[in-house]
């Protein structure tokens, strides 16, 4: 099979190569150091190559753009990001525009050759601790979809530790009032207790 790695630094792409082909993998490698060299690659060798690895930050532009564009020219052409950074929110919109996969550049190889090898084969390789995180973001999201304004409010001062006495001193209401809505969120969201709900929502911002 035909790979094509598409990175502007050279020691990155030769430095993968080798350690790729010292642990035993024998596919075809092509490098490029842009997206306009990518894009001249793939009008070269069209389906003839069967997945790309992206970096995110190129000198011509965002790996991202192009990943949507040329998911538009080539559908069913496998993309694999690669970035120097840990970040959930870029592999969510790798995941979003047809990414089969994300692989911070600090990741090991034997799991950088492990997931070259899954995707091949028709699967999808994303860093478990990064979907947790995303899992964990989507969980908020549905939280703030439930809830009304009112009990945003009382959500946001349980998580600073308040009583109801306070959080109902400091929204000018009733303390059963606050209670009532306590008892609410803790329903609709599956918990028994206020330490169980604050635990679940680690990532509920404040601004929010």
């Amino acid at each position: 099979m035909r790979i094509l790695i598409v990175d502007d630094h050279p020691l990155f792409r030769e430095g993968i190569v080798h350690l790729l082909e010292d642990m035993g993998m024998t596919h075809e490698f092509l490098q490029v150091n842009s997206l306009a060299e990518a894009q001249r690659a793939l009008e070269r060798h069209g389906d003839g190559i069967d997945l790309v690895l992206l970096d995110q930050e190129l000198p011509d532009g965002a790996g991202l753009h192009w990943l949507k564009d040329i998911r538009t020219q080539y559908p069913t052409l496998k993309v694999l990001m690669i970035s120097g950074w840990t970040d959930v929110l870029l592999m969510r919109d790798a995941m979003r525009l047809g990414a089969v996969g994300y692989i911070p550049k600090t990741t090991q190889i034997g799991v950088i050759y492990a997931a070259i090898e899954l995707v091949l084969a028709g699967g999808q390789y994303f860093p478990p601790e990064l979907l947790a995180q995303t899992t964990a973001h989507e969980r908020v999201s549905s939280v703030k979809d439930t809830l009304t304004a009112r009990q945003r409010q009382v959500l946001r001062l349980i998580r600073r530790g308040l009583s109801n006495k306070e959080i109902a001193r400091i929204l000018g209401i009733s303390e059963s009032t606050v209670k009532a809505h306590v008892t609410s969120i803790l329903r609709q969201q599956g918990v028994s207790s206020r330490a169980r709900l604050i635990s679940s929502l680690h990532e509920f911002s404040e601004d929010e």
